[in-house]
């Protein structure tokens, strides 16, 4: 695994490689993953280094990033973050390494207290990003109905027009063109006109919801899961992989994936 720190024009830089995929973050860009690269081909949608407007969103930096509710884009990007190296172990007994996102959330009334960090994980030499939120509960108040989302946006060519995506059983549908929202059944898989790899993000169903959305500007992913968080409890979603393949691969296939824990208490 080969780490990297770059100073630049738009602050520190962290980068990831663990020989297959790679991946990077700007702390000062926002609490996003804006750079997934497979085999020399960048799969992230992102508006870095400047996050910008792009469809309803205001601000957009696309990417691979986390959020809770009750909270715009708007306000977690004023909340600022940190990022950092980590190595994690999972239930079966691998060791995982990556960049943990980390914000702390001071200013938003609502969740004032609340600590969220994103693990952005692989092993080495694989094909599979695992993320992975951890949230510490400062706030004071417990919850026996609170959401967690993961949100990826994706670019498979130089146009999202260049898109597939499909379901276990269910015809492929063209991206870029007009609105269209796909439920998953615990993996939806994204290819391309142009490039020989397929994407398959990958989550735990039943026991979190997941969809993609396309319209003539993005291609989006989204996962969202209900949880109960006791006040200073740290809880853990469950974890949600990207996962290339050279060919497409089932949710039974891909099924030891979903059953990896983190915290040890079986999430």
């Amino acid at each position: 695994m080969r780490q990297e720190r770059l100073q630049g024009e738009h602050g520190e830089t962290l980068t990831m490689s663990n020989g297959t995929l790679s991946i990077q973050a700007t702390p000062a860009f926002g609490a996003t993953i804006h750079s997934l690269v497979y085999r020399g081909e960048e799969w992230l949608d992102t508006s870095f280094p400047t996050p910008g407007p792009r469809s309803w969103w205001n601000p957009w930096m696309g990417g691979i990033h986390a959020d809770v509710q009750g909270m715009s884009l708007l306000s977690m990007h004023e909340e600022g973050c940190s990022a950092e190296f980590v190595s994690l172990t999972d239930s079966l007994g691998n060791e995982w390494s990556g960049i943990s996102l980390n914000m702390d959330i001071v200013k938003h009334d609502e969740n004032k207290g609340l600590k969220l960090d994103l693990l952005t994980l692989m092993l080495p030499g694989s094909s599979v990003l695992c993320c992975v939120t951890r949230l510490t509960n400062g706030t004071g108040l417990s919850y026996n109905h609170f959401r967690s989302n993961l949100n990826g946006f994706i670019l498979p060519g130089e146009s999202i027009r260049q898109g597939w995506v499909e379901i276990d059983g269910d015809l492929r549908t063209r991206c870029g063109q007009s609105g269209v929202e796909i439920s998953s059944e615990g993996v939806i898989r994204i290819g391309s006109d142009s490039r020989s790899a397929i994407l398959h993000m990958v989550n735990r169903h039943p026991g979190s919801s997941a969809w993609l959305y396309t319209n003539n500007q993005v291609i989006g992913f989204g996962e969202s899961e209900w949880m109960q968080m006791a006040a200073d409890e740290t809880v853990w979603t469950a974890p949600v992989f990207f996962a290339f393949a050279d060919e497409a691969l089932t949710y039974k296939e891909l099924q030891n994936l979903v059953d990896i824990r983190f915290d040890g208490n079986g999430r």
